[in-house]
């Protein structure tokens, strides 16, 4: 994927003939199929033209161009628009100063951009939902406009997008069974002033492919996505009979727009212990490489009550090397029409679980929790928030060999686990657990 700079040109001269003149002010989302390219209002005492064409033939030309114009009161006064094919723009304006914020991009159907009407500096721009990250690139710039002046100010737009172009580890042990490489915080959206909001992030999250020579595993996913928020955190979790082995590192810097990035480890134990791992950025800015190795300081180990590759832990056997991992959220199911049947409520949780997908690199199939693993569960208020009657959600569970259910009661700092087999309703949760070794 080869990104260019691109160069939005904003200047102040002879460009009539250039285009039609008629301004820009619908509060409804504009289609450029409806739009006249290159529209000029009535008034104004200044003429305003912008190019969205790069600044020599070496630069592509922005596919759609989206201007929006803000007086010093803050409020949106026009937005123009270009395309590759028709790429100026031509409008007039009173003397004043003016702040330009400048949006362009490759498909308008990917993003929610704002209207005028909706326009603030503040506006947020996201991923449409369904459609994967396209380039994005932005500026914002200051004029200041006096009666009778010819100002031209040229805009170079900024990719507000990284790329993680590729992700190899070499000299992986050969009863690997499945690689994965996760990297967090990645910011969700971008305001129109350029600036990104502080929540939420995003992870992401790439399976490699083993290659011909049994030993490289790579994937080229070429995937854009907006900076990470601060320095990132990378995982990767190595599949093989062994169990689940999962490695981790906090790089120095946040990972910035305008570059690509390709993500490059080998392991340098015969047990899988150590990785040595080398993070490139190339193409729009200088490169950057974050080395690091991957050893048993920085393996990722499950803790009680804490969050785990983003599952909860019920329990830990530090001794067994094994863990308990509470379903992410609870599962829908029917009920049965009886409230005392209770081997009708338990079959219908079979499909449900056997249906949820597992966590990366585990075998085992998700079951019903126990007392006593329900009992955490219902205690934690990271994972359930009592009534004004002290009372948790109520869980399915296992009690000795019967199906029932449990939830807790509090009073003050005194909690109260209390079970049942015989009665049951739509009411009770259904949230299993699995069993997974580390």
């Amino acid at each position: 994927m080869n990104f260019k700079k691109n160069t939005l040109r904003i200047g102040m001269g002879g460009m009539l003939a250039v285009c039609s003149l008629m301004p820009f002010s619908s509060c409804e989302k504009i289609s450029l199929e409806d739009e006249e390219i290159g529209s000029e209002p009535s008034t104004g005492n200044a003429l305003l033209t912008i190019s969205t064409r790069g600044v020599d033939d070496t630069e592509e030309a922005i596919k759609y161009g989206r201007i929006y114009i803000f007086n010093s009161a803050g409020t949106c006064v026009q937005m123009l628009s270009t395309t590759e094919d028709n790429n100026t723009a031509t409008t007039r304006l009173d003397a004043g100063t003016y702040t330009l914020y400048a949006v362009g991009v490759e498909d308008l159907e990917r993003f929610n951009l704002p209207t005028q009407a909706e326009a603030t500096s503040t506006s947020v721009i996201t991923l449409l939902s369904g459609k994967v990250m396209d380039d994005l690139l932005m500026k914002t710039v200051n004029v200041t406009l006096e009666d009778g002046e010819t100002l031209n100010q040229p805009i170079s737009l900024e990719h507000k997008v990284l790329s993680i172009d590729q992700v190899e580890i070499k000299d992986v042990p050969d009863d690997v069974t499945q690689v994965e490489v996760s990297v967090n915080s990645f910011y969700s959206s971008v305001r129109l002033d350029g600036t990104f909001p502080d929540t939420p992030t995003e992870s992401y999250t790439v399976t490699l492919t083993k290659q011909t020579d049994g030993t490289t595993w790579k994937a080229i996913p070429q995937q854009l996505l907006f900076p990470t928020k601060g320095a990132p955190t990378i995982t990767v979790s190595v599949t093989s009979p062994r169990g689940v082995q999962g490695f981790s590192y906090t790089t120095s810097d946040a990972l910035p727009a305008n570059h690509h990035f390709t993500l490059s480890a080998t392991y340098k134990a015969t047990q899988g212990t150590l990785l040595d791992m080398v993070l490139t950025a190339s193409d729009w800015g200088e490169n950057r490489i974050v080395s690091f190795d991957l050893d048993d300081d920085n393996k990722v180990i499950p803790v009680a009550q804490s969050y785990f590759n983003g599952y909860y832990v019920v329990s830990v056997d530090a001794t067994a090397h094994s863990a308990v991992l509470l379903a992410k959220s609870s599962l829908a199911y029917a009920a049965p029409s009886s409230t005392t049947d209770a081997e009708a409520w338990q079959t219908a949780t079979v499909a449900p679980m056997a249906a949820l997908a597992k966590p990366f690199g585990v075998s085992t199939n998700w079951r019903l929790p126990t007392h006593d693993e329900i009992e955490v569960v219902s205690k934690d208020t990271q994972i359930v928030t009592f009534t004004s009657g002290g009372i948790s959600a109520i869980y399915f569970c296992t009690i000795s060999n019967d199906f029932g259910w449990g939830y807790t009661q509090k009073s003050g700092d005194t909690y109260t686990f209390n079970t049942g087999t015989a009665e049951f309703g739509s009411q009770i949760k259904l949230r299993p657990v699995i069993d997974i070794n580390y």
